[in-house]
């Protein structure tokens, strides 16, 4: 592995974690079978994972080419706001999870019937 592909590892890995990390705590929150501390200190770190994650893709610089791997630059700007929309939805979930909002925070199957 080339150190000059390092830096895209790491902004997969953030993302994963970030996003993956916030449907486990959906999913959980779905259930009903999780402590309220455990739903706001996930979405606490959440938050945290999705700024340092943004905060990486903003400071990437992609070339045309990395260790003989052709990319494309032009898609890095679509990954940064959908990373920074990701980031920014975050904090209405992690208000509405401090106020103990489940209703509002969170869509439950059985109450859309």
């Amino acid at each position: 592995m080339n150190v000059d592909a390092l830096p895209f590892t790491i902004l997969i890995l953030l993302a994963e974690c970030a996003i993956g990390g916030l449907w486990v705590l959906v999913a959980s929150d779905a259930r009903g079978m999780v402590a309220k501390s455990f739903v706001k200190f996930g979405a606490g770190l959440t938050l945290v994972m999705a700024a340092f994650t943004f905060w990486v893709a903003a400071k990437v610089q992609v070339s045309a080419d990395v260790d003989g791997y052709p990319l494309d630059p032009a898609y890095m700007s679509g990954v940064r706001i959908a990373l920074g929309v990701f980031f920014a939805l975050t904090f209405p979930y992690l208000y509405l999870a401090r106020r103990e909002s489940r209703r509002a925070g969170l869509i439950r199957p059985e109450a859309a019937r």
